[in-house]
């Protein structure tokens, strides 16, 4: 007798957990334009812009091409951001790769004296940003 109450609430809370996974975009992946940020540690490329290639894996394929300007980050006494929001929908529930490159002479190409990196970003199921912090030491100066 006291085996029946407990099945009947095991069944009642895999019912509640099925419905909640299959309700509208709970738990399911699906496209959505995403904001991926990119927080660097320390200030000095603010008002610098970063390019950024949106890649499936790390020298993949090209997903989309994004544009952010460095910004100080809020509430914080030495971080900056660049925050890059897609064009298009991606899909969610994915890593990404953001090849960029800070543009240090303001030319709107990568050329000698600008500053590159890859960053993976994790793109959570229906997210709509994505956040990630890059250390400045990891920077590479393009020749």
């Amino acid at each position: 007798m006291s085996g029946k109450p407990a099945l009947g609430f095991l069944l009642i809370g895999t019912l509640f957990l099925l419905s909640g996974c299959l309700g509208e975009g709970l738990v399911s992946a699906g496209r959505k334009r995403v904001t991926f940020a990119l927080v660097l540690d320390t200030r000095a490329y603010n008002g610098k812009t970063a390019y950024a290639d949106i890649l499936d894996t790390p020298g993949g394929t090209l997903i989309e091409t994004v544009s952010a300007v460095f910004a100080s980050y809020p509430n914080t006494a030495n971080h900056s951001w660049a925050r890059f929001t897609t064009l298009g929908e991606i899909e969610t529930n994915h890593r990404y790769f953001l090849d960029f490159f800070i543009d240090m002479d303001g030319d709107g190409v990568e050329d000698s004296g600008d500053l590159r990196g890859i960053q993976h970003f994790d793109v959570m199921p229906n997210a709509t940003w994505s956040e990630t912090k890059y250390f400045s030491q990891d920077l590479e100066p393009v020749p």
